[in-house]
């Protein structure tokens, strides 16, 4: 089995305590990032899974990591 996950680093990350709002803010700028710098028609379906690497820290100049699983290894290796 091919690894189909590509960790993103320096992806903003929305300051909220809402896991839900901070969800779906990352699942907005992925499938942004994917279409307007990779010309891929990505949609939710060709995205396994994605969730932030690390503990939420608001106080941390950084953001985490974001790793994304494509179901597509192809898709993983564009990016």
């Amino acid at each position: 089995m091919r690894d189909c996950e590509q960790t993103l680093h320096k992806v903003p990350e929305k300051q909220s305590d809402s896991l839900e709002i901070r969800n779906e803010s990352d699942r907005k700028f992925v499938r942004e990032l994917l279409n307007s710098v990779f010309q891929m028609e990505a949609g939710e379906s060709d995205i396994e899974k994605q969730f932030r690497l690390g503990k939420l820290d608001n106080s941390a100049d950084t953001a985490r990591p974001l790793l994304v699983r494509f179901k597509n290894f192809d898709d993983k290796n564009t990016v």
